[in-house]
């Protein structure tokens, strides 16, 4: 398992490294990526600040749970911290499986877990304003 908090920019090709294994039968890459138009107007850029420590470990105990419930049989996760703009990506999620709906089912709810669990905060920056998010 590979889990990261970072500041520099994210390597897809590190996440697929990772998970490829040979012989996987399935590998699904998520990443998000900062958006230019939020519902509240043009974005300059995203702050995200953690708890990195507590963050680590419940992105641990999520991917560990999502690998025994999907049978997965790697997961990594990296996500950004800091100021990001818009086109950067934040979050990457990539899983291998034996099967592919085990796979998009696995890294669906890690990334899902992820945005409701993990305390990690997110600030838009807007030409007029700032505004953090729940």
């Amino acid at each position: 398992m590979l889990v990261r908090i970072q500041e520099n920019q994210i390597d897809l090709n590190e996440i697929l490294k990772f998970i490829s294994d040979g012989d996987p039968g399935a590998e699904v890459l998520f990443s998000g990526v900062v958006r230019k138009v939020s519902e509240y107007g043009e974005v300059e850029a995203l702050v995200y600040e953690a708890y990195e420590e507590m963050a680590k470990s419940t992105i641990v105990r999520i991917s560990q749970e999502a690998t025994e419930k999907h049978n997965l049989r790697c997961v990594a996760v990296i996500h950004r911290i800091g100021r990001l703009f818009p086109g950067e990506i934040s979050v990457a999620v990539g899983v291998s499986s034996m099967h592919r709906k085990d796979a998009f089912a696995g890294c669906s709810e890690i990334i899902d877990r992820i945005k409701s669990e993990v305390p990690i905060w997110k600030k838009d920056v807007f030409p007029e304003k700032e505004k953090w998010r729940d």
